[in-house]
């Protein structure tokens, strides 16, 4: 009957509202950096040729797709690091690479990067301890990708906002668990936030290096 069509309508409607933005996948950094917008990048980064730990990995994050629910609203990118590579793995790596470098702070394969736009790495997934197996590596991951859209929220707000209240929205999101932007402030507004009342100046001026040698 006309009723049974009409429900029928409302819930593909409303499971097309209400389903996960699926992944845009990227074959080169380049790309991903171009098409991610506010969104996060995924880069899944692993040992191609010589790590069985990385094979593992890629087997159940790529080849069985189990990575699929945590990067719906990432853009994902495969990249492998070949230990004495030939040269097809050479090309390979350089082609997925393009003009860029991946960021520094990656010091451990297999891993998974999260990584904004501009290149900043915001979090980061590596170690034996997060990568013990895929379910924990994976619940990181889905932190760490939540905590970003969380702060990108913010940070589109401050980026509109100016004075006190541009600092209050950047303290909020310094408070979340994730790495801040590079860029977040140019250095003039770095300069003016020194005396503000919310205390964003001295947080984003502290130098944590300085400290340990003052110690």
């Amino acid at each position: 009957t006309e009723m049974i069509k009409n429900f029928i309508r409302l819930m593909a409607a409303w499971m097309l509202v209400s389903m996960p933005l699926s992944a845009a996948v990227a074959r080169t950094y380049p790309d991903a950096l171009a098409k991610t917008g506010n969104n996060p990048i995924v880069i899944f980064i692993y040992g191609a040729n010589y790590d069985n730990v990385s094979q593992a990995a890629y087997e159940t994050f790529v080849k069985k797709n189990k990575i699929a629910p945590y990067v719906r609203q990432a853009t994902f990118l495969e990249m492998p690091i070949y230990q004495l590579p030939n040269e097809r793995e050479k090309k390979d790596m350089e082609k997925r690479l393009g003009n860029k470098r991946l960021p520094g702070g990656i010091w451990s394969y297999p891993c998974l990067a999260v990584v904004d736009a501009k290149g900043n790495l915001r979090g980061i997934v590596q170690g034996p301890e997060q990568m013990k197996d895929p379910e924990t590596a994976l619940e990181h991951l889905k932190v760490l990708v939540s905590d970003f859209i969380q702060q990108e929220k913010i940070l589109t707000r401050a980026r509109k906002a100016k004075g006190e209240k541009k600092a209050e929205l950047l303290l909020e999101a310094a408070d979340i668990d994730i790495r801040m932007p590079n860029d977040v402030l140019s250095k003039e507004e770095q300069k003016n936030l020194g005396g503000d009342e919310t205390g964003l100046g001295n947080r984003m001026g502290f130098d944590p290096t300085s400290l340990v040698e003052a110690l």
